[in-house]
This record gives C-alpha cells, structure tokens and sequence, in this order.
C-alpha cells in the first residue's frame, strides 16, 4: 500500500495503491465475509465517508493465479462525506491521518499508510 505522497495540502486529492499478491507459485484463493472483496478506510471511516453501508450477508472470492499481484488506484479527494439531509463534505483537520487497505476475509489482512494533511 502506498500514495503518491507523504504531505498534502487541505482537500489536496490522494493516490492511493493497493497491490495485493499471491507469493505462492499455485493458485489461492481468498474467501470473504461480503461480496466486497476488498476495500480502504481513513481514520477508520469505510472510503472517507460515514454513509451507512448495506451488507446482504452474502460471501465473496478473490482468486489469484500463481504468482498473480493484482493493483488498484483510488483517488481519494480529500474530503470526509457526512451522510444526511443533505449530505455535506468536510476537509480533514490539519494533522496525521491513517489510510488503511484490507481484504474483507475473516482474519482481515491489512496494510496501512500515515499521511500528513497541512
């Protein structure tokens, strides 16, 4: 996991990368709690935002061939969205804030990045 940089100004948008790779020469695969497979947080919020999110209770599969990485950008832009009526968006306070990327399995494997907002 990384971003494309260490410092950022207010509402400055991120890049974030989230590679996932399977070290072992046979196919894996990763089963998981939810048909999202995948997914990232800041400061614990679930893609910046504090909107409720549904969940079927239905199970998903990430399959990796030998060997296989598998990447994903995301732009984050910079800003926390507030569920409600109406929705509103806030810039983070100045400050170190914690990008988290995981795999939604049982064990939840993650990696994590601190970036600064100025």
């Amino acid at each position: 996991m990384s971003t494309d940089a260490e410092r950022y100004e207010q509402g400055e948008p991120i890049v974030i990368t989230l590679e996932f790779k399977n070290r072992l020469p046979i196919p894996v695969t990763v089963y998981t709690e939810m048909l999202r497979l995948w997914g990232w947080t800041v400061d614990g919020e679930l893609e910046a935002s504090d909107e409720p999110r549904y969940d079927d209770g239905q199970s998903g599969r990430f399959d990796f061939r030998g060997g296989e990485r598998k990447t994903y950008h995301i732009v984050w832009d910079g800003r926390f969205k507030r569920f409600g009526e109406p929705d509103r968006w806030e810039l983070p306070d100045p400050g170190q804030h914690t990008i988290t990327g995981f795999i939604t399995a049982k064990n939840r494997p993650q990696d994590s990045v601190v970036v600064e907002i100025v």
